[in-house]
């Protein structure tokens, strides 16, 4: 369970905010453009496979049994139609 119902918006904030930080430090150190693109490509991939799982979690506590077994396919639905839709209305 989690301990505070803003658990979850905290870590996402956070998440963003280290991810400035990082940026910035490397910025600053000097590093290529071509480096931090690497990096920031592998960073993306990571915090994109983290906040899916956060999010499922999250559900999970948030609903019971029953009402899991009703919502999460319309959730589930819903993500893959806006993953198709929003491809094709972005280009």
């Amino acid at each position: 369970m989690l301990v505070n119902a803003k658990a979850p918006q905290m870590k996402a904030y956070l998440s963003g905010a280290q991810a400035i930080l990082i940026f910035y430090v490397l910025h600053l150190s000097g590093t290529p453009v071509k480096t931090m693109g690497i990096v920031f490509f592998i960073w993306i991939g990571i915090f994109n496979i983290f906040v899916v799982a956060q999010f499922w979690g999250f559900a999970n506590d948030l609903y019971t049994d029953e009402a899991g077994k009703r919502i999460f396919p319309l959730i589930a639905v819903g993500a893959t139609l806006g993953a198709v839709f929003g491809s094709k209305i972005a280009g």
